[in-house]
């Protein structure tokens, strides 16, 4: 993706102007802006915000989670079939003192770095560089919604690492998974898919399918939609037979 780039503390001037060079909307040019002192943040919100004026950066329509996946070869190995795939996810983290042990360091960090990151966020008013976290998740909870997300970009990076991104846009267990959905087809295209879970008694489980969104696609509408109908029984059915066996 040529609008991409490493994380700002790791590349070098050289590397920014190769980065920069590829499209003038890479976001080195936001995350490493031009100028001298203090001036460079200014100079960062001025284009942040004419890149928004043009819309090269759009708001989502809704709020979402994002899939994030990388996909590489451990270091010191050239074996392809001992490729490694992390997984994790885009989100907001709710700010909490630091005495409820909530969010806890993992990394030595450095004065400098910190203070150039706040006075950029102050100019900007946005977090153009997020933390790297880890997260505790031993019983897999999060698993299901995010093989839910849906593919919305992948592209490979000059270190050999592969990107993937997925939307997941609400998940509520057990009662609800939503996510938008354009399989094969232009994000622009997306539809949105919300699934209801609710018991019936003791037994039994309803489940509730809503696809909306089909307007977004004018006169393809009809097409596409008759073209999804029958997808979805075929995959109750699956999804029925899955859990029967004990694998959902």
């Amino acid at each position: 993706m040529r609008a991409s780039s490493p994380p700002y503390d790791v590349i070098s001037q050289e590397e920014r102007a190769v980065l920069a060079a590829r499209d003038p909307h890479n976001v080195v040019r936001l995350i490493l802006p031009e100028g001298d002192g203090d001036a460079k943040y200014a100079n960062a919100a001025a284009l942040l915000a004419r890149w928004r004026d043009e819309g090269a950066l759009v708001r989502d329509s809704s709020p979402a989670f994002y899939r994030y996946e990388q996909t590489f070869l451990p270091p010191g190995s050239s074996d392809h079939s001992k490729r490694i795939t992390r997984r994790g996810f885009l989100a907001l983290v709710r700010v909490v003192p630091f005495a409820d042990r909530v969010v806890l360091p993992h990394e030595r960090t450095l004065s400098g770095p910190k203070e150039d990151r706040l006075k950029l966020f102050r100019a900007t008013g946005t977090n153009l560089s997020p933390g790297f976290m880890l997260y505790s998740d031993p019983r897999g909870d999060l698993k299901a919604p995010l093989d839910e997300a849906d593919e919305l970009a992948r592209f490979s990076t000059p270190d050999g690492v592969e990107h993937e991104w997925g939307e997941v846009t609400g998940w509520e267990p057990p009662t609800r998974l939503a996510y938008v959905w354009h399989i094969a087809q232009d994000r622009a295209d997306a539809t949105d898919v919300e699934i209801r879970f609710s018991r019936q008694g003791d037994a039994s489980t309803r489940i509730d399918i809503e696809h909306v969104g089909w307007q977004r696609l004018g006169a393809a509408a009809e097409e596409r939609r008759a073209q999804n109908r029958g997808g979805w029984d075929a995959l109750v059915r699956e999804f029925v037979a899955a859990t029967a066996k004990g694998d959902g």
